[in-house]
């Protein structure tokens, strides 16, 4: 069982790690360098979908940073930062079962995720103040990453 349980463990970091972005940005750990706003929600990435609230984006004055909502399942979410500059095809996307969110994708030609949250108008408002092009038609998730 044990055996079983690392293989689960090592299976799930190793997806994190596939979907993970991390620039060398500032750590949130620092009091002055705190977000200027935080959501809470849920990811997907190519590799897996995290249910709303495993999740928070969080918007500083460099860019933003999408990372685990807690340390218990930090190991299990990655985390995805970019720079506002970097940031290109960020829209609304709708998902079946009235599930919505907003698509991030950085210019470097990774794989965008999904930030699910009913506060995608807000989040879109926030990255559009910091000079990010939004897409504010929302747009209906396929199972296929290209194109959305």
């Amino acid at each position: 069982m044990a055996v079983s349980v690392a293989g689960t463990v090592i299976g799930f970091r190793r997806m994190a790690a596939r979907s993970s972005r991390v620039t060398r940005m500032p750590r949130s750990d620092d009091p002055e360098l705190a977000p200027e706003m935080t959501f809470v929600g849920g990811i997907r990435t190519r590799t897996m979908n995290a249910s709303t609230g495993l999740a928070r984006l969080e918007c500083f004055g460099w860019g933003i940073r999408v990372r685990s909502s807690g340390r218990v399942l930090g190991w299990m979410i990655p985390t995805w930062e970019a720079r506002y500059e970097e940031l290109v095809k960020t829209r609304l996307i709708e998902a079946p079962l009235a599930n919505r969110g907003v698509r991030l994708q950085a210019g470097d030609g990774g794989d965008p995720i999904v930030f699910w949250t009913r506060q995608g108008a807000r989040v879109l408002d926030q990255l559009e103040a910091h000079g990010v092009l939004v897409d504010r038609e929302t747009r209906r998730l396929r199972w296929k990453w290209d194109d959305q």
